[in-house]
């Protein structure tokens, strides 16, 4: 059975990400196998080019209004936020073993479900308003209180004391506490015992070479992931040089020229419409536009 909203999930998320996967589940699935993992080169990592193209065709397909990129910028934002809350606060509020809830899981919970619905019912005003000044007016109303904390997130967990907060939250953690204590017993029988010790220590050598990085494909809204962006000046340069092939190459699919039109009869259609001109309705039709592509039109 084909389903394209989990109503239980919707209501009861903790994070935007299961917010997003279960708002919208086919579209997010198109997202990723026709745009997120195709527009990543040949053995590479998806990238700042895979972000691009994913965000802007998340917030093309629903228009060209200003409140639709707030909206979801500010989405982008807050996956990156919950990243960041899920890796420091979560595992404070699970065993040793890292799976295990503690009884004071259920608080987390509940504050994660709450949290989740003030920030959305924040973060969806412009999608409703769409004009950037009203929409920003509304945020204004608040305070930005939200983009405030969003703001605050990142100079803790990404400014000069990142590595002083991040090591704070560690020392919170059971699963922390308990590897540390491991590492420390393990240091000890290495300094005392020379057979054992040089086992342990190429234990501790081979640990110290993980990664704990995450490679995910984040539906709907792709993160913004400031630490991965270092190579976002050639992606940039590449996305615009593929633009321009693909433009010329392509004209008769997506022209600007033609969607410029397009969009103009548009508004003009739907604006004597409502202004009761008499002129009826009709459907769109591209029968009118040049099939030519804009590099043979300069020919």
């Amino acid at each position: 059975r084909v389903r394209n909203i989990d109503i239980w999930t919707v209501e009861t998320a903790q994070n935007t990400r299961e917010m997003l996967e279960a708002w919208n589940m086919n579209t997010n699935k198109w997202l990723k196998y026709s745009v997120y993992l195709r527009v990543t080169k040949k053995g590479k990592k998806p990238g700042f080019r895979s972000t691009l193209f994913t965000f802007l065709t998340s917030a093309f397909w629903h228009g060209t209004r200003p409140g639709y990129y707030l909206t979801f910028a500010t989405g982008a934002l807050y996956q990156t936020c919950g990243k960041i809350y899920r890796r420091n606060f979560r595992p404070i509020f699970l065993r040793e073993d890292g799976v295990t809830p503690l009884p004071s899981k259920k608080i987390y919970d509940l504050v994660g479900i709450y949290a989740i619905k003030l920030a959305f019912g924040y973060m969806v005003q412009p999608f409703i308003i769409l004009d950037l000044k009203p929409s920003l007016m509304v945020w204004g109303s608040v305070y930005f209180y939200v983009h405030i904390i969003v703001a605050f997130s990142f100079f803790l967990f990404r400014g000069p004391y990142a590595k002083q907060v991040t090591e704070f939250f560690k020392s919170k953690q059971p699963k922390e506490i308990f590897i540390r204590k491991q590492k420390k017993l393990e240091k000890d029988i290495s300094a005392s015992s020379p057979n054992l010790g040089g086992i342990l220590k190429a234990k501790i050598e081979h640990e110290k070479g993980k990664t704990a990085e995450e490679e995910e494909m984040n539906l709907g809204i792709p993160p913004i992931e400031l630490e991965k962006w270092d190579n976002a000046k050639e992606d940039w340069e590449d996305f615009c040089k593929d633009y321009k092939e693909w433009r010329n190459k392509n004209g008769l699919e997506i022209e600007e020229e033609n969607l410029s039109k397009a969009f103009e009869r548009f508004k003009q259609e739907f604006s004597n419409a409502a202004s009761g001109s008499g002129e009826r309705v009709r459907k769109m039709s591209f029968s009118g536009y040049s099939p030519k592509p804009i590099s043979k039109k300069e020919e």
